[in-house]
């Protein structure tokens, strides 16, 4: 047996998918690593002013050499505000994660439903074809006694074909629907296992304002898009520290024509033309649409969650009325008629006409129940977590 609960856990711990997103948050990391580190010192030589020519001429005492080091400040805290910038970009991955996360759990909860669904109608179309088989040979054994035409016999034959169809047809759903679920969890058994779904067993008890309110706090691709904006204000800071030029020193040795000597050296670029005006500008434009891009997806949050609330009200709405009403009174029929048909009271067309209305309604009524879980799906995945 395979637990909705476990299919999820093997999506989560199996998927190439969800760990190459994973891989993402890795290099994330990596990147936030890189930009605390420190520009790497400078070691330089060099030599000049050897005569040519002048067999005389001494390699040590006739010319200049210079070894020296030089290492490079960042000032304006650039790197401060370069590490926030990689932090936030860290945290947003992660989000990205979560929601890849989100969508996949859903895209699996979805599959085993209809897995499970298929499942079930297979099962419900071989119950009404042994059902079938039961009447056909009670009818046989009354046309064998010269109870009943043998007319009837034939009508009853070919109704074979209608119940067979429908367990070919289910049997086939059953097999395309196990395969798509079997590739997202990446399923290692050989045969496909019972399914026992745990989905939309408890009603709603939260209004849509409050499921809404659930969403902005549950939903990681919100919270990616706050970071996104949080990130767009750091990154302002970086580009306006990125004024303020880097400080470079050094020293080294130096030996002049015989004469030894040290020296040291300062190197501090003139803001003058180049104060980064492009890219702070780009940055001021960057924080803008990541604002708006938050209040946007607050938007569509909400009437996400508002279609998929009133969506899942409607199929349950609709599931109660038929399964308190159709259901029943066509398995009522059905048993009624059979009963009269074995008393004599009812004739085999009658019966016929019943079992085919009850299994018309079965299969109709699972449809509707496929489209009740699939609704609680939806209405889970737009609000970002567990309805119970």
């Amino acid at each position: 047996m395979l637990r909705i609960e476990e299919a999820l856990q093997l999506y989560i711990h199996r998927s190439p998918a969800v760990r190459a997103e994973k891989e993402r948050v890795e290099m994330a990391s990596s990147r936030l690593n890189q930009a605390g580190l420190l520009p790497n010192p400078q070691l330089n030589f060099s030599q000049e002013g050897f005569p040519v020519g002048r067999p005389d001429s001494s390699y040590l005492n006739d010319q200049e050499f210079l070894i020296w080091a030089t290492q490079e400040l960042e000032l304006g805290g650039k790197r401060h505000h370069r590490k926030r910038v990689a932090s936030f970009d860290v945290q947003a991955t992660e989000a990205d994660l979560q929601n890849f996360i989100r969508l996949g759990k859903a895209a699996v909860k979805e599959a085993f439903v209809g897995a499970y669904r298929a499942q079930q109608k297979l099962g419900l179309a071989q119950e009404h074809l042994d059902s079938y088989y039961e009447i056909r040979d009670i009818h046989r054994k009354r046309v064998e006694a010269g109870d009943a035409a043998g007319l009837s016999q034939l009508r009853i034959d070919m109704e074979e074909v209608r119940y067979i169809t429908a367990v070919n047809e289910a049997g086939t759903n059953l097999a395309s629907a196990w395969a798509e679920l079997a590739a997202l969890i990446t399923w290692e058994g050989l045969s496909m296992p019972t399914l026992q779904p745990t989905i939309g067993a408890a009603p709603l008890e939260r209004s849509m304002e409050e499921l809404q309110a659930l969403a902005l706090e549950s939903r990681p691709d919100f919270r990616r898009e706050t970071i996104r904006a949080a990130q767009g204000t750091a990154l302002v800071d970086l580009q306006e520290s990125r004024t303020i030029p880097n400080l470079t020193f050094g020293g080294g040795y130096k030996r002049d024509f015989g004469t030894n000597s040290f020296y040291f050296a300062l190197h501090l670029p003139l803001p003058l033309f180049n104060r980064n005006q492009g890219n702070i500008g780009e940055a001021l434009a960057r924080v803008r649409r990541n604002q708006n891009l938050l209040s946007w997806k607050r938007l569509q949050i909400g009437a996400e969650v508002e279609r998929a609330y009133k969506a899942y009200q409607l199929q349950e709405a609709n599931v109660k009325r038929l399964e308190q009403t159709v259901i029943k009174r066509a398995a009522n029929v059905a048993e009624v008629t059979l009963q009269s048909y074995l008393e004599g009271e009812a004739s085999l067309l009658e019966y016929l006409d019943a079992l085919r209305v009850k299994l018309d309604a079965s299969l109709g009524f699972y449809e509707l129940l496929f489209s009740l879980g699939s609704t609680r799906i939806e209405l889970e995945k737009s609000v970002g977590a567990a309805l119970k």
